[in-house]
C-alpha cells in the first residue's frame, strides 16, 4: 500500500496556503568551461533527469488524501506524470550580474508548487555572466529536510566531471488506490500507530524503565525552557507576508570560519549565527531602528536527528531549536562570545527534545485537528523572529553533466508571519548564505546580505585572522 507521510511530513503540506508557500530550494550555479560537452542544453537535463529518476521514487510520486480526512495523506504513483511540466528553460536577465539572478530567483521560488502533481521542479537558468549557467530545484518541505535535500543532490548531480552513466530499469507503476482501498488504511494505520506508540512506551518503560523516566524528564523540561522563553519580541519582521518573494545571496569561506572559530573558541556555526547577528544589527541602524543593549532576535533553528542509517532517505527527520541572536550595537568579539554562550545553553536546555514530542504527539489527533493546531500556532502565535538553517553539504565539488558547481544557495520557506528566512550550506569549502524574505517586507534585502559579509569581515580582524 501507498507510504503515508509522518506527522512531521504531513504538517508542511497543512501550513501551505496561497501566501505562504512550504517549498524548499536550491540555486547551484555552474561553469561549464571545462565541461567537455559544453553548457548545458535542455535536452542534456532532460536526458540526465530523466536517466536518475528511479533513484528518487518520489520524483514519480503525488500526495493523495484519504476521503472524508480519514487519515493523514499517502505518496503514490503519479499516472501522468510528465517531465516536461517539472522541467523548466529560462533565462537571465541582462547583464546577467549576481543581482540579475538574485531577482530572477525569487520570482521562481514565489510561485508555488501544483499540488495535485510530484511536488518538485527544475529550472535551467541560462545568460549568466562569465557564461555561467544556474540550477533552480525546487521540492515542497513535505518531501524532504536541509540533509535529505543535500543527499539528493549528490544523485542528481556528480562527484566527478565525468558523468555516471545510468540505464534506468522501466517503471512499473503502483495503481492507485481506490478511495475505498484508503480509507479503509487510514483507518488500520491510526489504530497501529496509536497502538504502536503506546505499546514502544510499555516496552521502554519495562526494558529501562530508568531512561524512559530521564526521556520525560527531558521532555518535560525542555517544554518548560520553551514555555517560559514566552513570545518573541515584536519586530518589523514578524509581518502578514504576501505571496511574492525576495531572493539574495552572499558567500564566506570556510577555512576563514574554521580559523575564527580556532582564534576564538566555539563552533563554526556560532561563527555564523554571529555574522547574522552582526548584518541584522547593521539592517536594523541602516533602516534608522534603535536597537538597545539587550536587544535579541528569536531565531528558529532546525537542527537534523537524522543518523547515518538514514542518510539518503526522503522525508523530514528534524528538530527546532531557538537561539537569541544579540542584534545590537556590539564589539564583534563580544557578540561572538554571547551568541556561543546562547548556543551552549541550547544544546542543554532539550528544547530539540520537547519540540520533537509534541510534533509526534500529532498521532493522536485527528487529521483535521492536527491541521487546526499547526494552522493556529503558525499564524497567531509568535514564536520566533526569523529561521536561520546551516546545511552542510558534500566536501568535494559536484558536477552537473561536467559542468562544475562553484556556489549553491538555499531557498527558504516563510512562516504566515515570518517574513525572513536565512539558510547557509556548506559545499566544498564555500559556505552560501541564500536569504529568502516577504517581497514588500524586505526591500533591501540585498543590502543585509552585504552587511553580513561586512560583519564577518569585521569578525576575523577582530580575531586577528
Amino acid at each position: 500500500m501507498p507510504e503515508r507521510l509522518s506527522t512531521l511530513d504531513a504538517s508542511f503540506l497543512y501550513l501551505e496556503r496561497p501566501e505562504a508557500h512550504y517549498h524548499v530550494g536550491g540555486l547551484a550555479v555552474l561553469d561549464p568551461l571545462l565541461s567537455p560537452y559544453g553548457p548545458i542544453s535542455f535536452d542534456r537535463l532532460r536526458s540526465v533527469t530523466a536517466s536518475r529518476l528511479h533513484l528518487v521514487p518520489r520524483f514519480r510520486q503525488r500526495v493523495m488524501v484519504p476521503p472524508l480526512g480519514l487519515g493523514r495523506p499517502v505518496w503514490v504513483d503519479d499516472p501522468h506524470l510528465d517531465l516536461d511540466y517539472h522541467l523548466r528553460h529560462v533565462a537571465v536577465a541582462f547583464p546577467g550580474a549576481p543581482a540579475q539572478l538574485a531577482e530572477l530567483a525569487g520570482h521562481l521560488h514565489s510561485q508555488p508548487l501544483d499540488l495535485d502533481r510530484p511536488l518538485w521542479e527544475l529550472v535551467l537558468i541560462d545568460g549568466l555572466e562569465d557564461g555561467h549557467q544556474a540550477i533552480l530545484a525546487k521540492s515542497h518541505h513535505a518531501m524532504l529536510d536541509g540533509v535529505s535535500g543535500m543527499d539528493l543532490s549528490t544523485v542528481l548531480f556528480d562527484l566527478a566531471p565525468e558523468p555516471q552513466q545510468v540505464t534506468p530499469p522501466p517503471w512499473q507503476q503502483v495503481p492507485l488506490p481506490s478511495p475505498w482501498d484508503l480509507a479503509r488504511e487510514a483507518f488500520a494505520d491510526r489504530i497501529r500507530e496509536r497502538v504502536g506508540a503506546a505499546a514502544a512506551l510499555a516496552r521502554g518503560a519495562i526494558k529501562d524503565p530508568g531512561a524512559t523516566v530521564r526521556h520525560a524528564a527531558g521532555i518535560v523540561e525542555g517544554a518548560r525552557t520553551l514555555l517560559r522563553q514566552g513570545f518573541a519580541p515584536r519586530t518589523d519582521f514578524n509581518v502578514q507576508i504576501g505571496r511574492a518573494r525576495r531572493f539574495a545571496m552572499t558567500e564566506l569561506s570556510l577555512e576563514n570560519a574554521r580559523e575564527v572559530r580556532r582564534a576564538l573558541g566555539g563552533t563554526v556555526n556560532d561563527v555564523l549565527l554571529t555574522a547574522l547577528a552582526g548584518g541584522l544589527c547593521r539592517l536594523m541602524e541602516h533602516r534608522g531602528e534603535a536597537c538597545d543593549g539587550g536587544a535579541a532576535f528569536r531565531t528558529m533553528m532546525p537542527v537534523s536527528i537524522r543518523d547515518r542509517a538514514e542518510h539518503g532517505s526522503l522525508g523530514n527527520r528534524v528538530t527546532s531549536v531557538f537561539v537569541d541572536l544579540p542584534v545590537c550595537p556590539l564589539d564583534e568579539v563580544v557578540r561572538f562570545r554571547r551568541v556561543s554562550a546562547e548556543t551552549r545553553k541550547v544544546k542543554r536546555s532539550n528544547e530539540g527534545q520537547a519540540a520533537s514530542a509534541l510534533i509526534d504527539a500529532a498521532v493522536w489527533l485527528s487529521p483535521a485537528a492536527h491541521r487546526r493546531a499547526i494552522r493556529f500556532g503558525n499564524e497567531h502565535l509568535r514564536i520566533f523572529n526569523l529561521v536561520a538553517s546551516n546545511i552542510p553539504g558534500p566536501e568535494a565539488p559536484l558536477y552537473l553533466d561536467g559542468a562544475k558547481v562553484v556556489a549553491y544557495y538555499p531557498l527558504m520557506p516563510l512562516g504566515d508571519t515570518v517574513a525572513l528566512s536565512v539558510g547557509i550550506v556548506t559545499l566544498a569549502g564555500v559556505m552560501g548564505f541564500g536569504f529568502t524574505a516577504d517581497w514588500r517586507s524586505f526591500p533591501d534585502l540585498a543590502v543585509l546580505a552585504l552587511f553580513v559579509g561586512e560583519a564577518f569581515d569585521q569578525l576575523k580582524k577582530a580575531a586577528g585572522i
